[in-house]
C-alpha cells in the first residue's frame, strides 16, 4: 500500500487519479488508526523532517508514523541526515529521487 504524504501546498492530490484501494493520501496523523494492517511504502513529496524528527508542516513526528505502521520503504525528494538516521534505526529502505 502506498501512503502519499504531500508537503507542497501548491500541489493538491486528486484522490481519484488512481485506484483508491492502492494508495492513501495522508491528511492527518489522527487518521492512521483507520489504516489497514498492511505493509506500507511512504512517498514524501517535499516534506522536510526537522532535526528532532518532527514534520512541521503536517504536525507529527515521523517516528510515530513508523511505529504505528509496518513501513517497508520511504521514497523522498527531500533527504537530510535526520531522515537517514531514522530510517537506519528502524531498518527501513530509503530512496531519494
Amino acid at each position: 500500500m502506498l501512503l502519499i504524504i504531500n508537503g507542497n501546498d501548491d500541489l493538491k492530490m486528486d484522490k481519484d487519479i488512481f485506484n483508491s484501494t492502492e494508495y492513501i493520501v495522508f491528511e492527518s496523523f489522527c487518521d492512521v488508526k483507520y489504516y489497514e494492517n498492511l505493509d506500507y511504502i511512504i512517498i514524501l513529496n517535499k516534506v522536510e523532517v526537522g532535526e528532532n524528527g518532527y514534520v512541521e508542516r503536517l504536525s507529527f513526528f515521523l517516528e510515530e508514523l513508523l511505529i504505528s505502521l509496518k513501513v517497508k520503504a520511504i521514497i523522498t525528494n527531500t533527504i537530510n541526515d535526520k531522515l537517514i538516521e531514522i530510517c537506519k534505526f528502524h531498518n527501513i529502505f530509503l530512496v531519494s529521487i
